[in-house]
């Protein structure tokens, strides 16, 4: 068994460099590749997976199968997403979304686990909607989001009973929110970059 686990283990990192290679292909600067490199893998990952980066069966299967075939096309519809979707911002930003106490409230009494079952379900409508850059910081977003929505209409305890008791509702939330992102024209995420000092951090 452990030999399966150091093999997966390979095949992430070959497929690191498969991306870098193809990132360097492209024209694109180490500077810039050391920006998208972490960002378009774990998108990569997301969209092999089916938002479940513990699948490592499925992870082993597309490299070792036909991702070269696939992976150009996908890279350049990612980098067309990425520049739509992703804002890049030196220094502190003051963009970054916060929930009320309220939904954190919810949050914490959904749990770890359905929450992590929302966000599989909104990282797979996002994909399934050609939403593929950003992945696991939208979908994340999108789970709290309707979670915030249930807590507006229903409090806190009425939230939490929907997204345990109530699958079809929180797909329908899920959709609905997905399709409103979509017809934003704006960034939907913002990269803060720091800016490298003369002490070296």
């Amino acid at each position: 068994m452990s030999g399966d686990i150091n093999e997966c283990e390979n095949v992430e990192n070959r497929l690191k460099y498969v991306l870098t290679l193809r990132l360097t292909d492209m024209g694109f600067q180490q500077d810039e590749i050391r920006i998208l490199s972490d960002f378009v893998y774990q998108d990569l990952v997301n969209y092999i997976t089916k938002g479940n980066p513990r699948n490592h069966d499925a992870l082993c299967k597309a490299v070792d199968g036909p991702l070269s075939s696939w992976l150009p096309d996908w890279l350049d519809y990612w980098l067309l997403k990425w520049r739509q979707r992703v804002k890049l911002s030196f220094g502190s930003t003051d963009e970054e979304r916060n929930f009320d106490a309220d939904t954190e409230k919810a949050i914490g009494m959904i749990g770890t686990r359905q929450m992590r079952k929302l966000n599989r379900m909104a990282m797979l409508g996002l994909v399934e909607e050609g939403e593929i850059c950003g992945t696991s910081i939208v979908s994340d977003f999108v789970a709290r989001s309707v979670v915030q929505e249930l807590v507006a209409e229903e409090g806190v305890k009425g939230a939490v009973d929907a997204i345990k008791g109530n699958p079809a509702l929180v797909k329908r939330m899920i959709i609905s929110k997905i399709a409103e992102l979509r017809s934003m024209d704006r960034p939907l995420v913002v990269v803060n970059l720091q800016l490298s000092q003369g002490n070296g951090q």
